[in-house]
């Protein structure tokens, strides 16, 4: 069943409120929205059993948070559509409101039940009431989210990176079988990322023939009782909810479809006894535990000791090396979710096309010896596996391309913005503390992007004669001495430095990003110390600069030991 895109259009930001009838809407600007909806709602009535129904509204309304940008201003609209269902009281709204608190969203299930229970209490007694108001309701209205649970299967995927949990269910009249397909990405925190409705018998017969095959594709099906299958989709769904779970561009995206049938299958899945037959129930020792409680420092630390000892002859950086590979460890771990000790082709990707590129800090020469130790990491994790020799060498061809990423994307400095400042530090100096040592000194000299001052201005196009562009001095490479000069340049003269002084500024800056003389860091930090603004540093160390003869080194770094220094009586 369809309904029409009126209730899909112009849905606004959250306005403060007061809900309930007779009150004003929490979201004025969505009146028409919520007209169409309760306009649209009378399709209800002729719909075919419980669960055209239960699909209407997974379709017309669950959908609709797909157009909103949080579950909370999903909440406030919803609130506000039960409250104008209940004000307006005809049949159509009284049905709405009964499978909305069915099978909508949780957050307003009670607010729905409780509309439904007044206006089917009031039903054509209302003053003014027409004869659509009285019309009396389906004789499904009463089976809405009450579905008897029938046959479960899960497939996994061969790398374990996905699985599938598959549920036939069928309402309490036993009419009209359906199946409800959940897919769970296990490459990233177990979250849910396609929902799929099989609502015809024959395409019902169907997929459980084909699961009872194993035909969905290489890997592993197996039939599961109800509970297990109640607990890896409320878990999953739970998991998806997190807030704190970090964003990846190659991660899952919940599609329209997604959001639709959410509702429902949460529905379907509480409606499941959450009691387990004794021969069935997990022992105390195999509770399942968080992966970063199953990963300890410890564990992971045997991990990398076990490929390293694998690997005895290393490769050119040996210190560095480890570091890595000590990194691709925890942020599978951390970031992904996803045992270490597995790999597949969504993660190695995700790992080493995203995750790695956009937080490692490295210079060139450690990037290209990591290149070789992740496609070594890969290869060893696929052998110490169960994986069959076509999943290896689909893994060995998925890693052609993902090294060739690795090493692009860690020096682009759009994904990683602080290569620039590291790219040209020697294997020696790629240690933790050296590293963050010549941040420390680098950002000081040029900002890393986002702390540039949001500073914009606009200068003619070359490409396009007569026109313009716009410059933003977070695209300047803090690699390139040119962009260093410019954006030195920029932001002295925004804070008055003059003419006079600005060619010895950007001498300065360069001194401290060579870290030549060290005396002019070591200046930089006792000033800053004394609460000195960074701009006021620089010109102070210029000045000094401009007194002091190019040619001495030694007399320019005498006169730096004497600044900053309290004076002495």
């Amino acid at each position: 069943m369809g309904g029409r895109e009126g209730s899909r259009r112009g849905l606004p930001a959250q306005r403060p409120g007061r809900g309930g009838p007779g009150r004003r809407l929490r979201v004025p600007e969505a009146r028409a929205a919520y007209a169409a909806a309760i306009a649209d709602s009378a399709a209800l009535l002729a719909a075919a059993d419980a669960l055209d129904a239960e699909v209407w509204v997974a379709s017309n309304i669950s959908a609709m948070r797909s157009d909103v940008p949080t579950d909370e201003v999903f909440t406030v609209l919803l609130l506000d559509l039960i409250d104008e269902a209940e004000r307006d009281g005809r049949a159509g709204c009284a049905v709405l409101l009964t499978a909305i608190a069915a099978v909508g969203p949780r957050e307003v299930a009670g607010a729905a039940g409780a509309a439904a229970g007044r206006v089917t209490g009031r039903a054509g007694r209302r003053q003014g009431a027409t004869a659509a108001a009285e019309a009396p309701l389906p004789p499904w209205t009463g089976l809405l989210g009450k579905a008897t649970v029938g046959q479960c299967w899960l497939w996994t995927d061969e790398f374990g990176e996905c699985s599938q949990v598959f549920c036939e269910f069928a309402h309490a009249d036993g009419h009209r079988r359906h199946g409800l397909t959940v897919t769970i990405d296990l490459a990233f925190h177990g979250v849910v990322s396609a929902i799929a409705m099989v609502s015809q018998p024959a395409n019902l017969d169907r997929t459980i023939a084909d699961l009872r095959r194993g035909k969905p594709g290489r890997g592993r099906v197996e039939s599961i009782g109800a509970q297990r299958a109640r607990s890896l989709v409320l878990a999953a769904i739970e998991t998806s909810r997190a807030r704190e779970r970090p964003t990846l561009r190659s991660g899952p995206e919940p599609d329209e479809l997604c959001y639709a049938y959410l509702p429902l299958l949460t529905c379907r899945m509480l409606g499941i006894s959450a009691g387990e037959p004794a021969s069935q129930a997990p022992s105390a020792q195999a509770a399942p535990a968080t992966l970063a409680e199953a990963w300890p420092a410890s564990r992971r630390t045997e991990l990398v000791e076990a490929f390293l000892a694998a690997h005895p002859h290393g490769w050119s950086h040996p210190a560095t090396d480890r570091m890595f590979v000590e990194r691709v460890v925890d942020a599978s771990v951390e970031v992904l979710g996803f045992p270490p000790d597995r790999i597949g082709p969504i993660t190695a990707t995700r790992l080493f096309g995203e995750v790695l590129p956009r937080t490692l800090i490295a210079p060139k020469v450690v990037l290209r010896s990591a290149r070789r130790v992740a496609k070594a990491w890969v290869a060893w994790v696929a052998a110490s596996g169960e994986l069959s020799w076509r999943a290896r060498l689909r893994l060995r061809r998925r890693m052609v391309l993902v090294q060739v990423m690795f090493e692009r994307m860690s020096s682009e400095r759009r994904v990683n913005p602080h290569f620039p400042y590291v790219a040209d530090l020697p294997a020696h100096r790629a240690g933790g503390d050296d590293i963050q040592t010549t941040l420390d000194r680098r950002w000081f000299a040029v900002p890393e992007p986002g702390h540039r001052g949001g500073i914009t201005f606009e200068r003619p196009d070359p490409r396009r004669r007569g026109s313009s562009t716009t410059i933003d001095v977070d695209d300047y490479d803090a690699a390139d001495p040119s962009h260093r000069k410019a954006l030195t340049t920029i932001e002295q003269a925004l804070h008055g430095t003059g003419p006079d002084v600005m060619p010895a500024c950007v001498t300065v800056v360069e001194q401290l990003w060579a870290d030549e003389p060290a005396q002019v860091w070591q200046v930089a930090g006792r000033l800053s110390a004394t609460g000195v603004p960074r701009q006021q540093v620089i010109r102070r160390l210029a000045q000094v600069w401009q007194h002091c003869d190019a040619a001495d080194p030694a007399a320019y770094a005498a006169a730096l030991e004497s600044v900053g220094r309290p004076v002495t009586r």
